[in-house]
C-alpha cells in the first residue's frame, strides 16, 4: 500500500501484522499440543517454545526479504505460501 511504500523509503521497519500478531496463535495451538497430548507445560515453558517459533519465523521472513529484495510483508506471504503448498 501507499503509506508502506513511503515508509520503507525512509527506512522504517514495518514488521507484518502476520508476524506481529502471531504470539496468541502459537500459544493457542501449543495449549492444543499440551491437551492432545495430556501433558501440562510450565509458562517457562510455554515461552521458550513461543520465542524460538517467533524467532525462526523472523529468521526466515528477513532471509527471505533480504535474498528476493521484497518488503518484510511480501516476504511473511511468500513465506507462508510456502508452508501451504508443502502441506
Amino acid at each position: 500500500d501507499k503509506v508502506s511504500l513511503e515508509l520503507a523509503k525512509t527506512d522504517t521497519v514495518i514488521v507484518p501484522d502476520i508476524l506481529a500478531n502471531a504470539g496468541g496463535v502459537i500459544v493457542s495451538y501449543l495449549e492444543w499440543l499440551q491437551n492432545t497430548s495430556g501433558e501440562s507445560w510450565s509458562e517457562d515453558r510455554v515461552n521458550t517454545k513461543l520465542r524460538q517459533t517467533l524467532q525462526t519465523a523472523t529468521q526466515r521472513i528477513i532471509k527471505r526479504a533480504k535474498d528476493d529484495n521484497f518488503t518484510l510483508k511480501e516476504a511473511s506471504v511468500a513465506v507462508a505460501l510456502e508452508e501451504l503448498a508443502d502441506t
